[in-house]
């Protein structure tokens, strides 16, 4: 049981660590990752509920473009779109967002809120560098 534990722990270390770099890719960047083909590709997370995967780098995504989603190719997200246009809309729409998802693990996936605002907050910080 403590062994269970302790991978769950490192896990979820592991996920707000990828988050967290997420994140701060986004607001560098301005930019994320999806893929497409005819459409975008959606996951499921734990639970089987629809998620819309994202990925801080064009790299990532290719690499994930496998499975169900071979086929399916990069196509960047400008960070104002994703703010204003695509996160409000899979928040209508009860489809969640996960972040750099990895091929074959479950994805961190939070809430359309909590990336909304560390997003703001990671642009913000960065407008603030910049001055």
């Amino acid at each position: 049981m403590a062994k269970a534990s302790g991978t769950k722990t490192a896990g979820a270390k592991g996920d707000a660590e990828r988050y967290s770099k997420f994140v701060e890719a986004a607001a560098h960047q301005h930019s994320v990752w999806g893929l497409y083909r005819d459409g975008w590709a959606l996951g499921k997370d734990e639970d089987g509920q629809p998620v819309f995967p994202l990925w801080p780098g064009k790299d990532m995504a290719e690499t994930c473009a496998v499975g169900p989603w071979k086929g399916f190719e990069p196509e960047e997200i400008p960070v104002e779109d994703l703010l204003d246009q695509l996160l409000p809309q899979l928040a209508r729409d009860k489809v969640g967002a996960s972040v750099a998802p990895p091929s074959g693990d479950a994805p961190p996936t939070p809430s359309i809120a909590k990336l909304i605002s560390d997003l703001e907050d990671a642009l913000g910080n960065r407008d603030e560098d910049v001055d």
